[in-house]
């Protein structure tokens, strides 16, 4: 009664459908891969933008703060040493903000990089694991 529902598979029979799994199973992995990459390019992308608009944000704020600074210098009549000390001040404010942006865009760049190197660490999992099973299989 069984053999009548479902016929016994010849062994070339079923070694075709263990191809077939093998094949449609590397298709998988390919399109794993190439969605995995397209998310990868995507995300450093937006990240890319949100840096720009930071250092945007951060520029518009220097250049708003030198006007400011320097329609301070126009309208006073101030001492040498008093405006040597606003130069100071101001040039230790620029280069203050200057560092803190490198220092961002630095820390940026590492957290890319160790993004980077975790999604390769998966795709490298996800392949070690397709070959275990392949090589148990054969």
């Amino acid at each position: 009664m069984s053999e009548i529902i479902s016929p016994p598979q010849t062994e070339a029979e079923m070694q075709q459908q263990l191809q077939q799994m093998q094949a449609q199973n590397q298709q998988y992995q390919q399109l794993i891969a190439g969605l995995q990459a397209e998310t990868q390019k995507l995300y450093q992308e937006k990240n890319g933008k949100v840096v720009d608009n930071q250092f945007m944000l951060q520029k518009a704020k220097l250049d708003n703060d030198t006007k400011v600074l320097i329609a301070e210098i126009e309208t006073k009549a101030q001492s040498l040493s008093e405006r040597q000390q606003m130069y100071l001040e101001v040039w230790k404010e620029v280069h203050g903000a200057a560092h803190d942006a490198a220092t961002q865009a630095v820390d940026h760049s590492h957290e890319a990089d160790q993004s980077q190197q975790a999604i390769q660490a998966q795709q490298q999992a996800a392949q070690q694991e397709s070959q275990n099973g392949n090589g148990a299989q054969g």
